[in-house]
């Protein structure tokens, strides 16, 4: 009867162990369990990804993140990881899941944000998941930078190289920050200056955050139309500026 009552406690304990195992656990290891008592467990180490490699803004206040594959668990497991977003030392709450390598995350309005990675190992009914990696922390930017101001185009007042001169005042950006202005101006226009568009203007020069911009290899005598828009680190564009024109000399 002893060993009746001995045999079953030890069921008992060995399905108590299996049941907690499958439930899942967020420690930074797991353990092996089987249903032969007579086997030994195993435990490994589950690590979060070896690098956090970047986390960049993106237009429409998008943030995109990089990171490195986990390197343990050795084996065949299942390998997702938690995204998880808070305020810059946090606390954080989870985002996201994904088996890549890389997420796509949109706050819900702008601001400063951190992020971490967990690695989650599939064993079983269960999961297990790492410690935190290292953090990253960026702006979601879904405003637009203002128009650049005062936006002029002039002739040189010398007949070699054929030159136009763009001048504007600084534009601003309240989020990521002025990236740079692009300059789309016309092939020859003997005309009015028509809408401005990217196909009405396919001529196009990117400049960093200058007040000032030089077009050569152009028509003498001809005119040429243009306008300016300003960029930001997020990559948001602002509105065109108006256009403006000068005759090549």
């Amino acid at each position: 009867m002893k060993e009746r009552i001995f045999a079953a406690a030890c069921v008992v304990l060995v399905s108590t162990a299996i049941i907690g195992f499958s439930a899942g656990s967020t420690g930074a290891s797991f353990v092996g369990s089987t249903t032969n008592p007579n086997q030994s467990w195993n435990t490994q180490n589950v690590t979060p990804p070896a690098a956090f490699t970047s986390a960049t803004p993106k237009p429409a206040g998008q943030i995109d993140l990089v990171w490195t594959a986990t390197t343990s668990p050795a084996g065949s497991h299942t390998l997702t990881y938690f995204v998880m977003r808070g305020p810059v030392g946090g606390p954080y709450s989870q985002v996201g899941t994904t088996a890549a390598l890389t997420y796509s995350d949109t706050p819900g309005s702008d601001g400063t944000y951190e992020y971490l990675v967990q690695t989650k190992i599939a064993q079983g009914a269960g999961f297990f998941t790492s410690g935190n990696s290292a953090t990253k922390s960026t702006q979601s930017d879904r405003t637009a930078p203002t128009v650049a101001g005062a936006f002029t185009q002039t002739r040189r007042a010398v007949a070699a190289p054929v030159t136009i001169d763009w001048t504007w005042t600084a534009a601003t950006d309240g989020g990521t920050g002025v990236a740079g202005y692009d300059i789309h101006y016309t092939n020859v226009n003997p005309g009015a200056c028509p809408a401005t568009s990217v196909a009405n203007y396919p001529n196009l020069m990117s400049v960093g955050v200058v007040t000032s911009a030089q077009a050569s290899g152009l028509v003498s005598g001809s005119k040429y139309c243009s306008y300016i828009v300003t960029k930001d680190v997020a990559g948001n564009v602002s509105a065109n500026s108006a256009a403006v024109s000068s005759t090549a000399r």
